[in-house]
């Protein structure tokens, strides 16, 4: 039996009021050059629930070419938080400054007044909804939820915090919350992030652009194998080829998301199993450049122009889908943490500089 590589296009909608004009026409103009494409568009309710003008008229150009998306098949609307002040003050809550991503205390909880937070209005981006209380993060949840469907959205499935925080008490809040797809796992380099980011959310050195999507432990985030044989219902779909032009590292060494794909699609072909990508766009980068000539239309044409030539030459079959469709078909993926079998590449050396 062949093997399958599942093809992840997501975007990540941050939260910032942007023309929607452009964006939009990147998204369609990506769509038309690669047909099969079927996206996973990441929104922050942020949009939905703040009412400065500028966000209402970003609102009213993104949600209903969303919602057609939605309708039309074409997409999958998931679920995307960053903790803006605003937005959590919209749902009743007490804004928290810290922890945040580029703290670089050691201690990693520097009590940065809100005042003093340097995105301005935009303030909170990098504060990590892991800092939040558990009653907090459920308010926050059900408040989203009830957004996205107030506007017409479909139930969301798949979720991801900004800065993909997460910890086992929130995944579990997640598959409380009807949640079957956590879209989180980042596979990033040394330097990507501010030290904290690296200490608190230990996705650093366990997710690589060779990962697999996995059932989620109740005690880990992290990939399989584990100790325990209890799991969520809840599957996490890792973001194994990275976002925009940054580069993606596999442990120390910059590599190309084509051999990464390649990797997967040898391993699908001769094993006869299931595996899968994502490789992501945020929304507010897009809009800045054109397709096809920008920094980030180029990589990804060349990686979707890449995959398309893999699906002619046949081996292991291509499919694309939704972030939630593909993790189906990984539910019960309690023991493979990656094509290749190594669940790191960072040596223990490595790991412990950078936690101290």
């Amino acid at each position: 039996m062949s093997g399958v590589v599942h093809v992840i296009v997501f975007s990540n909608f941050e939260g910032f009021s942007k023309d929607p004009a452009p964006i939009i026409r990147w998204f369609d103009a990506c769509s038309k050059a690669h047909p099969s494409v079927k996206w996973t568009h990441m929104y922050n309710p942020w949009y939905l629930l703040v009412k400065r003008p500028e966000v209402v008229r970003a609102e009213a150009g993104f949600s209903p070419y969303l919602l057609d998306v939605q309708a039309n098949g074409a997409a999958e609307i998931g679920l995307h938080i960053h903790m803006f002040y605003d937005l959590i003050q919209q749902m009743g809550i007490d804004e928290r400054a810290c922890p945040f991503v580029n703290d670089e205390t050691p201690s990693c909880d520097h009590p940065r007044p809100v005042s003093e937070d340097p995105q301005g209005r935009n303030g909170g981006y990098d504060v990590l909804m892991t800092g939040y209380s558990p009653e907090e993060r459920a308010t926050i949840l059900d408040a989203s939820v009830d957004a996205f469907l107030s506007r017409g959205f479909r139930r969301p499935t798949a979720f991801c915090a900004g800065y993909s925080a997460a910890d086992p008490a929130l995944q579990a809040l997640l598959a409380r919350r009807g949640f079957t797809t956590s879209f989180s796992a980042q596979a990033v380099g040394r330097k990507d992030y501010g030290r904290c980011w690296y200490r608190m959310l230990k996705w650093y050195g366990h997710i690589t652009p060779l990962t697999l999507p996995y059932r989620v432990s109740q005690n880990s985030i992290l990939p399989p194998p584990h100790k325990g044989d209890k799991y969520l219902d809840l599957v996490e779909a890792p973001l194994n080829l990275g976002v925009d032009g940054n580069d993606l590292y596999y442990g120390d060494a910059v590599v190309s998301r084509e051999d990464m794909f390649d990797c997967h699609h040898t391993w699908a072909g001769e094993n006869g199993k299931e595996t899968a990508v994502a490789i992501g766009v945020h929304a507010d980068v897009v809009g800045r450049e054109g397709w096809p000539d920008g920094k980030v239309a180029q990589i990804v044409d060349r990686f979707l122009t890449h995959v398309a030539l893999r699906a002619e030459e046949g081996g292991g079959g291509i499919r694309y889908g939704t972030a939630s469709g593909v993790a189906k078909r990984f539910w019960e993926n309690k023991t493979s943490g990656s094509v290749s079998g190594a669940h790191s590449t960072m040596s223990s050396d490595r790991a412990q500089d950078l936690a101290s």
